[in-house]
């Protein structure tokens, strides 16, 4: 029989088995648990069982609706809850000071913006430091809390958590485009009741409704010709002439091939950026959040404004 150690209960209890507790209470049953921490069932209520012991109360009653807290057992999961969150602020810190004596800032942006804008910017950063890397991680989903994955978050969303200082960059504006080469061999809609007899490129995304949701079709006309997962194959497919796809209002500055659909048809989110405000005490990261500030500046691009300024117009200024 296991004798338990001598010593407080905080001194006896094993961290680990608390994190199982907490586990299972969002699971809510042992199997699910027990999958989710790779460990066979058995082995995960032997654990349980030595935590009881060790605090000296039951902590998971079983009956025939399934399993549940009991009242300390639900005492015990909100200070593993706490104590689960402190750990990661710990770990953060760790982690903000790595990346400070490394010198690595790593920028998370949204897919629409990261690849298009986001990318020459930071490399116009990286070529003033010298003494920095940064990396930049683009698709991702939103963020709704501080992560150890990335110092600077760059989204279509303004996040939720409190830990975060959040700015507001500027307003993307979506419209639709299609090159010059389509134009000349389809022609262009003039509304959009008639877009559904042109060919659709469609970027399935976690931050834009989908194009095919977004645009009038009375007639439930099959209209998307092609998908994509990404901005650059989206890009890269309108670019190529293979019909006409949603793209940011400063496209043709990047690809001057490119030529709006004027159809009275776009998109507007706001642009959000996002950090701790522990990362901003490195010089890498205050270079980058700068430098990233600058690049949507309203003024020099206009089309970052939160007044929509037709693609057209901004081509003619």
């Amino acid at each position: 029989m296991r004798q338990a150690a001598a010593g407080s209960a905080v001194e006896r209890v094993n961290w680990d088995d608390v994190r199982l507790l907490l586990q299972i209470a969002r699971s809510g049953s042992f199997r699910a648990a027990a999958d989710a921490v790779q460990m066979s069932a058995n082995t995960l209520r032997r654990r349980l069982s030595v935590l009881e012991a060790e605090i000296g109360h039951i902590l998971v009653e079983r009956g025939a609706n399934g399993i549940s807290l009991t009242r300390t057992g639900a005492e015990v999961a909100e200070i593993a809850k706490r104590m689960s969150g402190q750990l990661s602020d710990l770990d953060r810190l760790a982690h903000d000071q790595r990346r400070g004596v490394l010198g690595t800032v790593r920028v998370a942006a949204s897919d629409r913006l990261g690849l298009g804008w986001i990318t020459p910017q930071l490399m116009n950063v990286g070529q003033e430091r010298p003494d920095a890397t940064f990396e930049l991680w683009c698709g991702v989903r939103f963020f709704d809390g501080p992560s150890v994955e990335s110092d600077i978050w760059i989204q279509l969303e303004r996040p939720t958590s409190q830990e975060l200082v959040a700015a507001r960059l500027g307003f993307l504006h979506l419209e639709l485009f299609a090159s010059n080469k389509y134009i000349e061999t389809f022609g262009a809609p003039t509304d959009t009741g008639d877009l559904a007899r042109f060919h659709i490129i469609e970027q399935v995304s976690d931050e834009v409704p989908l194009l095919s949701e977004m645009l009038p079709n009375p007639e439930h006309r099959r209209f998307v010709s092609l998908r994509v997962s990404t901005s650059g194959a989206n890009a890269h497919a309108v670019a190529s002439g293979a019909g006409i796809g949603l793209m940011p209002t400063y496209a043709p500055t990047l690809m001057p091939n490119l030529r709006a659909i004027n159809c009275g048809f776009h998109v507007r989110h706001e642009i959000w950026m996002s950090y701790h405000p522990r990362v901003r005490q490195t010089k890498p990261v205050r270079a980058a959040i700068d430098g990233i500030k600058d690049a949507f500046d309203p003024v020099r691009r206009p089309w970052f404004r939160e007044l929509y300024i037709p693609a057209e117009e901004l081509r003619a200024a």
